[in-house]
């Protein structure tokens, strides 16, 4: 690609020229975010009329990702998984075009033949998944990580064609990020050769993604990924506690008993074969719930939690909205669909123990509750997922503060269903005595013992009993931290030092944003904030504000909105007419 370059070389740096090559704009972060925004802003362009010497004096892009490759990100990256991870999410809601959400979909059925010959590993997951293949199929992460590869390399090829000029630098690790003279000064380290170099850029867009925490304990893991460390830091027969019971706890379940054996037993049941020595595996959580299972959803129009409701209620002013109004809308529509009253202690509180629960969640996807086999509950909350983050921001403060401290997880559970593959490998593994859900409820204590190198875990049951059990490993699989002063990453933690930008408080600090632009907010003089020009952010990074600030869709919508903005902006500048 012309003008592309690796690795920081062939960039003007500051000190040995005394100035830097400026930019129009610089996209910090090339994974799934960045790569739905560059598309996006490549969309935007050719729908404003740019074409191939439709703009002589040219638009200046840079794009920055740690990474060796542009588009995979973390989650989809095979560094960190394995064949067997596969996107919790349905493929339907993994695309990159905002406009076009069955784009992932199509593009795999143009490249499967392709896929599974150079990855005969990936053949089985192209198969049928009944019942939720028909509308919501599941694939290695990894193809997903090729998908955005393809569409990444596409786009920049795109932009190439309408005279932007892009500079790529990939393994090149953003450390610092400064207001300068009409625009931003970035700092950078190229990885290979550790050398330092600077950038200056009139617009910034970060879009960094995942940050993995830094490992300080041989016998704790804060993070499941990438997933081979697991697997081979942790030895045979190793008693695991596993913080966490929600999907990412299910793929370390995975992850740790891939050296056993799924087969199909003579009635349909999968089975587990153990290894000679297995890992034994406790997930535990505050709630001990495991994600309700994905099914298909039916074509039954809501009549109460409509979209006009939901826009309705998303219309009121920050700041005004009590969860009361959305539940009674979500109850009226599940009273509707059922026939009679909702039964909501069964969702708060699902009886029966973890295996009696999992099996009754499959049971319910496989067969559904309504008439034609679908899942009445799925069906009926598919609008209010969609609008789920801007009713969020229009949460009373102590409202949204509840919602993050009672419903969070609940929400979730519900929202982020785990494939029927995955429930009935856990199923297995729980049936075998492989792994165990433990319920810790609101008090437990975890504790090391540096002398004997175990960990000691104290909590209560249903029954005011106290229990106590011996751990070997520790392995934080409570999913990506919602807290970004807690990222490692020089960027981050150079930005949660300074003293000029705003932040969210709460569970879930982070940069604090103009939620209708996704521009960073300031900090001023006076104590109020305002939006930084030219400066915008979406993704795990902004989660304080943004409920679904890290699933696919919520990225790809807010990627549109950030790019729709700019390509306006440049289309109405005489620089670039």
């Amino acid at each position: 690609m012309a003008g592309a370059r690796t690795g920081c070389q062939g960039v003007s740096w500051f000190g040995s020229r005394g100035m830097s090559l400026t930019y129009d704009l610089a996209v910090i972060g090339a994974g799934l975010s960045g790569t739905a925004f560059l598309w996006q802003l490549a969309e935007a362009l050719k729908a404003a009329g740019w074409h191939g010497g439709s703009r002589p004096a040219g638009l200046r892009l840079l794009v920055l990702e740690r990474q060796a490759s542009m588009g995979p990100g973390l989650p989809h990256n095979p560094d960190y998984v394995l064949p067997f991870h596969i996107t919790n999410m349905c493929s339907a809601q993994m695309s990159v075009c905002a406009d076009a959400p069955g784009d992932f979909q199509q593009w795999i059925a143009e490249h499967q033949a392709d896929l599974v010959a150079e990855h005969p590993e990936w053949a089985a997951h192209f198969e049928p998944m009944a019942p939720d293949a028909a509308d919501c199929a599941h694939f290695p992460r990894a193809v997903m990580g090729e998908y955005l590869k393809a569409r990444c390399a596409q786009t920049l090829a795109g932009l190439r064609e309408m005279a932007v000029v892009v500079e790529v630098q990939t393994l090149c690790e953003a450390l610092d990020l400064q207001p300068a003279a009409g625009g931003f000064r970035i700092t950078a380290r190229r990885l290979e050769a550790d050398a330092v170099c600077e950038f200056a850029s009139a617009r910034v867009l970060l879009t960094t993604g995942h940050w993995l925490p830094e490992r300080e304990l041989d016998d704790f893991f804060p993070t499941v990924w990438p997933a081979s460390a697991l697997a081979q830091g942790i030895r045979d027969g190793a008693r695991v506690l596993v913080l966490g019971s929600s999907l990412s706890a299910i793929e370390t379940a995975l992850t740790l008993s891939a050296d056993g054996v799924f087969r199909r037993s003579s009635d349909g049941r999968l089975e587990f074969r153990s290894p000679p020595q297995p890992r034994r595996l406790s997930l535990c959580s505050r709630s001990g719930q495991l994600p309700r299972v994905r099914g298909r959803r039916g074509r039954r129009a809501n009549q109460v939690l409509t979209e006009a409701a939901l826009a309705g209620l998303a219309a009121k002013d920050p700041g005004s909205l009590k969860l009361a109004e959305v539940m009674s809308l979500l109850d009226a529509e599940l009273r509707l669909a059922y026939g009679g009253a909702f039964d909501w202690a069964r969702v708060v509180a699902p009886g029966g123990s973890p295996c009696q629960q999992l099996s009754a969640f499959l049971q319910e996807a496989r067969q559904g509750d309504g008439t034609g086999g679908e899942v009445l509950w799925q069906t009926v909350l598919a609008p209010l997922l969609s609008w789920a983050s801007r009713l969020y921001l229009r949460l009373q403060e102590g409202e949204r503060d509840r919602f993050d401290r009672e419903f969070t997880t609940l929400f979730f559970l519900h929202a982020a269903t785990q494939p029927v593959r995955n429930a009935e490998k856990l199923l297995a593994l729980m049936e075998a005595g492989v792994v165990e859900v433990i319920r810790l409820g609101d008090t437990y204590r975890l504790e090391r013992d540096a002398g004997e190198g175990r960990w000691h875990l104290t909590h209560g049951n249903e029954h005011a009993e106290t229990r106590h059990a011996v751990f070997d490993i520790v392995v934080d699989a409570r999913g990506q931290q919602g807290d970004y002063r807690r990222n490692p990453a020089p960027l981050a933690r150079s930005l949660c030092r300074s003293d000029w930008l705003a932040f969210t408080e709460g569970a879930y600090r982070g940069l604090a944003i103009d939620p209708q632009t996704h521009a960073i907010l300031g900090r001023g003089s006076d104590g109020g904030t305002a939006p930084v020009t030219g400066l915008f952010a979406f993704g795990a990074l902004t989660r304080g504000q943004m409920l679904d600030a890290s699933m696919a869709r919520g990225l790809v919508l807010a990627s549109a909105k950030v790019a729709q903005g700019l390509a306006r902006d440049f289309t109405a500048s005489p620089a670039f007419g």
